[in-house]
């Protein structure tokens, strides 16, 4: 049922005013009254009446210019002046002073009641008119919001970036003072979490989780249904979630954010700045702008993983680029390294075959033979490298764990290395800690250690030292650890090469300029054995000063329950 017309008539006149209430009442609109214009404006404000008749006798009102205020404070309320004169003079000024009509006090009641009709029609249009144009200025609003939005999703911004423009777009459009954009948390989608927020304490963002079906986030994000509450604590949901005091006020929305009909998180909002509750506009609008992010993030998500797609297919293609290399190195270093001993062994079968028969001398023939032996020892020991650098890379050895005590394997080592330290005048030194144990394959973890151990010699200086150094130590995460170093006086490796040092085929020096003795394969294999025990191989530093190598294990105790395995 529609209400009445509401007419405020401002007067001193009581006879008058009688009249107008009567008048009125068969047009069945409603007569408020005021006998004082004091206080007339907040009185209009407050009753807000579809028109105000103002008497001009009354001294207040006698020159028109309160007439131009109250039109000037409620544009869309028509002022109808009264008076029981009129005179030319004086309908100009009022005319001029924007009241809508005037009406002598004489005029009987169907001209009084016309005026008001008219009135009244005219307050109806002009309200109708600031309705559309409120309504055009929040779609307004909205588009600028869902651009900045889309702006911020093609744009490339991180997704934390996005979210954070989310929320401050959706403070602004809507006016309020706390928001707070919660997703489902992609680790365990039984929770949502605060990937954003404004107007909320830090450890409050930090340390919500709600699960979903529990309390109002929760349970519009299993419902997907939007929901407006206009007194938060008259809910009982409320009790599942207190806001401990948090929000000034006790209107909220909560609208689910959805991406193909899936709900993926909620947007909630809180604390208008005007202290007003929410309306179904504010619904609208919000609903709106939650469509815009949920299409957004899905795609911000997609670029981020086609750009993570992309950046790992370049990857993959570097490293095939780097296989493809590696494998003409290796290629070349076969060559280089099978063809010194081969044409040894060639040499010295031709010097064999090339005497004459009854000319053969013994003691020649006798260190032909030697030579040609230790010429094929050599090519077996490249060819076990190779097969043992393959069959530890792909996994595919016998490894049975045993307990190592760590100083006898580096010292026996040390020792082995000596003869050929001792070539190139280079002194290695020790200094072990006695009673470590580790877990391992002994010929496995030897082999790694002295694949470094002959890098170390290798790239050293002349009369240069290695040292060799064991201690209890830990591993980053507080594990105990024994802890070998291995340090060399060489010139260092270059810093082109520090990030690929323990890639396989790798040499610090051109092959097709200065091609260093080997493969490229110690530290890649020391590297894989290191890890299989469980342990860590770093470049630990290198500089002009020399290169130290760090090997991390488990201890015994700490290894027992997962030794390597084949």
């Amino acid at each position: 049922m529609e209400s009445k017309l509401k007419v405020a008539l401002v007067t001193g006149e009581k006879r008058y005013r009688n009249r107008c209430a009567a008048a009125l009442a068969e047009a069945d609109a409603e007569l408020i009254a005021s006998d004082s214009p004091e206080g007339v404006t907040d009185w209009i404000r407050i009753e807000e009446p579809a028109t105000v008749l103002v008497d001009l006798d009354m001294p207040f009102f006698s020159k028109g210019e309160h007439v131009r205020r109250l039109s000037m404070e409620f544009p869309r309320i028509p002022v109808i002046a009264v008076s029981r004169t009129a005179d030319a003079f004086r309908m100009k000024r009022l005319f001029r002073n924007a009241a809508f009509d005037f009406v002598l006090k004489s005029a009987g009641t169907a001209e009084l009641a016309e005026a008001v009709r008219e009135a009244a029609a005219f307050h109806r249009e002009l309200t109708q008119q600031w309705v559309r144009n409120q309504t055009a200025c929040q779609y307004a609003d909205e588009l600028g919001v869902v651009k900045a939005i889309s702006e911020a999703a093609s744009s490339g911004e991180g997704l934390q970036d996005l979210f954070d423009r989310i929320v401050a777009k959706v403070a602004d459009a809507l006016g309020v003072e706390v928001v707070s954009l919660m997703l489902v948390d992609e680790e365990d989608p039984r929770y949502l979490k605060i990937v954003s927020a404004s107007g909320l304490p830090e450890e409050v963002v930090q340390e919500a989780r709600v699960a979903v079906g529990e309390g109002i986030s929760g349970m519009v994000a299993r419902e997907n249904r939007s929901l407006l509450v206009e007194d938060i604590e008259k809910i009982p949901l409320f009790h599942l979630s207190p806001s401990g005091g948090r929000y000034r006020t006790r209107s909220l929305l909560t609208v689910p954010v959805c991406v193909r009909g899936e709900c993926i998180g909620v947007l909630n909002v809180n604390d208008k700045t005007n202290g007003e509750v929410f309306t179904h506009n504010d619904l609208s609008m919000l609903e709106t702008l939650c469509n815009q992010a949920g299409m957004a993030i899905e795609n911000t998500r997609l670029y981020y993983d086609l750009a993570r797609k992309a950046r790992q297919l370049r990857e993959t293609n570097l490293e095939l680029d780097r296989l493809n290399r590696a494998k003409t190195d290796l290629i070349i270093n076969l060559s280089h390294e099978f063809k010194t001993p081969l044409t040894g062994i060639l040499g010295y079968a031709d010097l064999m075959l090339s005497a004459k028969e009854g000319e053969t001398d013994p003691e020649k023939t006798g260190k032909y033979l030697a030579r040609i032996k230790e010429q094929s020892l050599q090519l077996e020991r490249l060819s076990s490298r190779i097969f043992d650098f393959f069959a530890v890379t792909a996994g595919d050895h016998d490894w049975t764990a045993e307990r190592i005590a760590l100083s006898d394997l580096l010292s026996q080592q040390a020792k082995d290395l000596a003869g050929e330290a001792e070539k190139r005048s280079i002194r290695v030194e020790t200094d072990l800690e006695p009673g470590i144990a580790v877990p391992g394959h002994g010929g496995y973890l030897a082999r790694a250690v002295r694949e470094i151990l002959d890098n170390a010699v290798r790239f050293n200086r002349e009369e240069g030292i290695v040292r060799l150094t064991a201690r209890r130590d830990r591993f980053p995460d507080g594990r105990p650890a024994a802890r070998i170093r291995v340090s060399d006086q060489g010139p260092g490796i270059p810093d082109e090469m520090r990030e690929r040092i323990f890639q396989d085929f790798v040499q610090t020096l051109d092959i097709m300029v200065d091609k260093p003795e080997g493969l490229g394969l110690g530290l890649a294999m020391a590297h894989a054995i290191i890890e299989e025990h469980g342990g860590t191989l770093r470049l630990f530093q290198t500089g002009e000063a020399g290169t130290t190598f760090e090997i991390l294990l488990p201890l015994e105790s700490e290894a027992t329950a997962n030794p390597p395995t084949a």
